[in-house]
């Protein structure tokens, strides 16, 4: 039994080293990035359904959340962090408009002693300016944007 624990531990770690051993990119998430917002020549009606190239405005999706939840959406803003391990939270911030999203990349890594490629954990983004692609899910605690996709920005 602890023979199987060690192994296991050393595959989690193997795999951490090796996710920062890729080429850096201002893509952050191996899942994808949304295509470029294109500008659409016909006018909006307010009942289309959001795709996912379409980066909708954070006020929009949380005071009028039932119109988005269950669809896949863009939202841009600035990561947040918010309290400790292991209730560590995260939510993307617009003026004064929040939205709680799931993390994507590691919450905390181990770094290799060789150096090695640096991963780059949820600390990494928390200030940064993103465009993140999801699901909008409604749970018990609010709203969360289950983030498929991250990108960093300007």
């Amino acid at each position: 039994m602890i023979c199987k624990n060690k192994l296991m531990i050393v595959l989690a770690l193997t795999l951490i080293l090796l996710a920062g051993c890729g080429a850096e990119s201002s893509t952050v998430s191996p899942l994808g990035t949304p295509e470029p917002a294109v500008s659409s020549p016909v006018p909006a009606t307010g009942n289309e359904t959001p795709q996912p190239s379409s980066v909708l405005p954070l006020h929009d999706v949380v005071t009028d959340p039932d119109k988005y939840v269950g669809q896949q959406v863009a939202v841009e803003g600035v990561l947040e962090a918010e309290g400790q391990m292991p209730r560590l939270r995260f939510f993307l911030v617009d003026g004064t408009d929040r939205l709680e999203v799931s993390p994507w990349a590691p919450v905390e890594a181990v770094q290799s002693p060789q150096g090695g490629g640096k991963v780059k954990t949820m600390a990494y983004y928390a200030g940064l300016r993103l465009r993140l692609t999801g699901v909008l899910e409604k749970g018990a605690d609010g709203l969360l944007l289950r983030v498929s996709a991250a990108e960093e920005l300007q």
